[in-house]
């Protein structure tokens, strides 16, 4: 990510056991967007957006392995 002052940030990602890969794209690209537009600066809302896509990962399927808001604050408040 190349901030508007020529930077760069480092957003690092999990390791963690992948059970499905599918919708991880998706699900990162919704909660970036979530996090942005609620106003998380682009940064943290990069993090958001991968540590949802970590745990969309540990659960099979799409659409279910996609976690709900309360989801993924937990899991990030267990980091």
């Amino acid at each position: 990510l190349s901030e508007a002052d020529g930077r760069y940030a480092h957003v690092p990602g999990h390791r963690v056991q992948v059970a499905d890969t599918t919708g991880a794209g998706d699900t990162f690209h919704g909660a970036l967007a979530y996090a942005w537009a609620s106003g998380s600066e682009l940064p943290e809302a990069l993090r958001w957006a991968v540590d949802a896509a970590a745990l969309s990962v540990m659960r099979p399927g799409a659409q279910t392995g996609m976690p709900t808001l309360a989801e993924l604050e937990a899991w990030r408040a267990s980091l």
